[in-house]
């Protein structure tokens, strides 16, 4: 990252001069640049210089400037994220059909969100055989199903080892809840069915 306040891309504008004024030098603009940007940093939009580009990757003729990059915490796992990996069981055959029932639930720290990376869902020492599609689980954010998951008629993954997935984003105070039900009409199973949930918090930063 530029560390050279002049380096930085152009954000700041002097100010509109007036009669007897004297007009900024270029150390003051390059300290109100540098007051812009970091104003944007704590306005929480990710934005970062990243280092002086080379005469190899410049524009063909022109001065070599640094790169503006924004990075996304929910992409990349920023320094002071929190990691978090929840399990969850209840008990087959489940009392009744068409009803969800809550294998796990979490709710998002405050001043936190979050990001949920791998999934697992289950059925262990089944009697008999577990038949798929006789269950269904589904991941509720504040009671409405994440988006492509709301009906998971197969296993995926393990505790051990859980599927990775595309990034579940969450946010401060969320209720997450990975939960099962019975289909009418399936046959009924004995055992267990367990849930997992692993991925990170971070700082909420106000972003969506």
């Amino acid at each position: 990252m530029a560390t050279d306040p002049s380096a930085l891309p152009v954000l700041a504008t002097g100010p509109r001069p007036f009669a007897g004024a004297t007009p900024l030098n270029s150390d003051a603009m390059a300290l109100s640049n540098l007051a812009a940007w970091h104003l944007i940093r704590i306005g929480n939009t990710g934005m970062l210089a990243a280092p002086m580009e080379t005469p190899t990757t410049a524009p063909s003729g022109s001065t070599a400037n640094p790169v503006a990059t924004q990075r996304r915490p929910w992409v990349e796992e920023p320094p002071g994220s929190v990691p978090f990996d929840e399990q969850g069981m209840v008990s087959l055959p489940l009392a009744s059909t068409g009803v969800d029932v809550s294998v796990l639930t979490v709710t998002v720290p405050t001043g936190y969100d979050g990001v949920i990376l791998w999934i697992s869902n289950n059925v262990i020492n089944a009697t008999p055989s577990f038949v798929p599609g006789s269950l269904v689980w589904k991941i509720l954010i504040n009671n409405r199903p994440a988006r492509n998951f709301g009906a998971i008629v197969q296993e995926k993954g393990t505790i051990a080892q859980g599927r990775r997935v595309s990034p579940i984003r969450i946010f401060s105070g969320d209720i997450v809840t990975y939960a099962v039900q019975a289909v009418a009409g399936s046959p009924s199973v004995t055992g267990q069915t367990v849930c997992s949930l692993t991925g990170y918090y971070y700082p909420s930063k106000g972003i969506s």
